[in-house]
């Protein structure tokens, strides 16, 4: 005979309590399996902070090896540092321009006397003179201050040099005015060629549209600018200079190449060169209030001698960019 047992109830409970602590046990084998996927984070973070150093670590070792600031590199920028065009690069109230021939450092305004001056607006070369000779005025970029006029070419360069400068040549003076706006109409914001701000000469940054791609303002109308360059005997660096007339030609240095003594070129916005061939002439750039469609970027004078001062000529300061 087959004996036959009859679970109670209490077996049958208990069979799935047996059950219950096989799928806890199990559930928990699993959880502690789980586990080995933290593990292996930590190593693959681990892995990447030593690549990450790594790379940091050569970064800045080529960099240096190189001679170029950390703050120029592509770490540096990530970590706060400015990138080369930025006007850190430059002294206080300057623009960075970069160029074939070498970045610098431009004023960003047109001149002013500095408030150590006897004289913030000179109106003859005698209080330009005055200022010269007066312990702590120098030259300043800055915005709404009228520009320092009555003041020759060669005391331009010295006021430059007194402040720790120079006297930018025509080629820099060039590549930082590239991109300023010449053309009419000649409203309130555009650069002052035609009598169009309400003060002739006005103040410096006295409009919005009237800068440069570089971010130099009023390097077009407003006041002429000295810069550095002297024509000898009609003759620059080797070359013979045009006639006057208006510009058809230029170089990549700005300085004109040939001229046309009546059609104006649209491609030179109308700009004209002037030029006295005999002797040594300084040089301006840019224009005034008062030149209308003559005055531009390519627009050149050189038909007065380096000790001429006036009302409508001023000047603006370069410098070395900071390592």
């Amino acid at each position: 005979m087959y004996e036959i047992r009859i679970k109670s109830k209490n077996e049958t409970e208990g069979n799935k309590l047996q059950r219950s602590n096989k799928e806890i046990a199990s559930s928990s084998f699993v959880l502690r399996k789980g586990r080995k996927p933290k593990r292996s984070f930590k190593r693959v973070f681990s892995l990447l902070v030593v690549i990450i150093l790594s790379t940091f670590l050569s970064t800045v070792v080529m960099h240096a090896t190189n001679d170029v600031p950390f703050s120029e590199s592509l770490l540096g920028f990530a970590f706060g540092g400015k990138s080369e065009t930025t006007i850190s690069r430059c002294p206080e109230g300057m623009t960075y321009v970069s160029s074939a021939g070498g970045s610098f450092c431009i004023d960003t305004y047109t001149a002013s006397a500095g408030k150590n001056c006897p004289n913030l607006e000179p109106s003859s070369q005698s209080e330009t003179r005055e200022n010269i000779s007066t312990s702590g005025c120098v030259p300043v970029s800055k915005f709404g201050s009228m520009p320092w006029r009555n003041i020759s070419q060669t005391q331009a360069q010295e006021v430059c040099q007194k402040a720790g400068k120079f006297l930018s040549n025509g080629e820099q003076w060039f590549h930082a005015a590239r991109g300023t706006p010449a053309e009419r109409p000649w409203g309130e914001n555009d650069c002052n060629l035609n009598n169009n701000w309400l003060v002739n000469p006005g103040p410096t940054g006295d409009t919005e549209r009237c800068v440069s791609y570089a971010g130099a303002y009023d390097m077009v109308g407003n006041v002429w600018e000295w810069v550095s360059d002297t024509v000898r005997g009609g003759v620059f660096d080797g070359e013979t200079l045009p006639v006057s007339g208006y510009i058809t030609s230029v170089d990549t240095t700005g300085t004109v190449l040939d001229t046309d003594p009546d059609n104006p070129d649209d491609n030179y916005t109308k700009d004209r060169f002037w030029i006295n061939p005999e002797g040594v002439r300084g040089v301006m750039k840019g224009g005034f209030y008062g030149s209308g469609t003559d005055g531009g970027v390519y627009s050149t004078h050189a038909e007065m001698t380096p000790d001429f001062a006036g009302r409508a000529v001023g000047f603006r300061c370069a410098s070395e960019v900071l390592r």
